[in-house]
């Protein structure tokens, strides 16, 4: 299925809305599915508040972050026989629907079903034995023998990432003692390169500006524009892409790669 608007909307509509019922906010990126006017008319009519993740931070999704633990913990358990990836899903997908997030204190299908799913540990009998014994089916064998083994491997590894994640996090984080309202900063640029235009990316400044935040979402992301347009944002910026603009020299005098607002105008009620 082609990831366009429309497939998008129904698919939500059709996979989520329809079977957990309609939420009252959406989190996304800025991709062009989901700044278009189909996502938006679908969030306006089901009175959904749309949010979108600062611009080039896809830490702040969750479902990114999600994904990247998936990885890690698939190259773990496939090792060399990448061809059997599909088979360790099922087990992953349980282990981290049941482990114990660290920010929540409750694992994602609790807060989801208000329950705990029962778990292969709340399992009394011991499977290895009832495996090996000559009256055990033969044809599932092969698939439960491993099911114990590859469950825990899976939440252990769980486990192992979001304390990985944690470090990583807090070592990167940044003062923001700096940005507030009316501040000028330095915005990292994201250049691509384009033959037809003579632009390498790599010449390319590494930040541009100066820009003006008029604006603070959550505790970590700013909304910025330009200095002569204050009452147009540009777009919502992690402060991990932003530097105080010191003005004590002459080498920004103002953006050389124009940061241009992407999408359509919200609507509002």
């Amino acid at each position: 299925m082609e990831a366009t608007a429309e497939n998008c909307a129904k698919t939500l509509i059709d996979e989520v809305f329809l079977r957990y019922g309609v939420p009252r906010r959406i989190i996304s990126d800025n991709g062009v599915q989901f700044v278009s006017a189909v996502i938006q008319n679908v969030a306006f009519c089901l009175e959904i508040s749309q949010v979108f993740t600062p611009v080039y931070h896809p830490q702040a999704n969750p479902v990114e972050g999600k994904n990247r633990d998936m990885k890690a913990q698939l190259a773990i358990l496939v090792g060399k026989q990448h061809r059997t990836w599909a088979e360790k899903l099922p087990a992953i997908r349980f282990a981290m629907n049941t482990t114990r997030c660290q920010n929540t204190g409750y694992s994602a299908a609790f807060l989801a079903f208000g329950r705990e799913p029962r778990a292969i540990d709340d399992v009394q009998h011991d499977l290895r034995s009832i495996i090996q014994s000559e009256n055990f089916v033969a044809e599932i064998t092969p698939y439960l023998a491993t099911l114990t083994e590859v469950f825990q491997a899976a939440r252990e590894c769980e486990q192992k990432q979001q304390d990985a994640n944690k470090r990583a996090s807090n070592l990167r984080r940044r003062d923001q003692e700096d940005l507030e309202n009316g501040s000028k900063v330095l915005v990292t640029t994201h250049v691509l390169s384009n033959t037809t235009k003579g632009v390498t990316s790599k010449f390319a400044p590494r930040r541009d500006g100066p820009y003006v935040i008029i604006g603070r979402q959550g505790c970590t992301s700013y909304v910025i524009t330009h200095e002569d347009n204050l009452q147009h944002p540009l777009g919502t910026y992690h402060a991990s892409s932003l530097v105080p603009y010191r003005n004590s020299s002459d080498e920004y005098e103002g953006p050389i790669n124009i940061i241009r607002h992407r999408g359509r105008p919200r609507k509002t009620t």
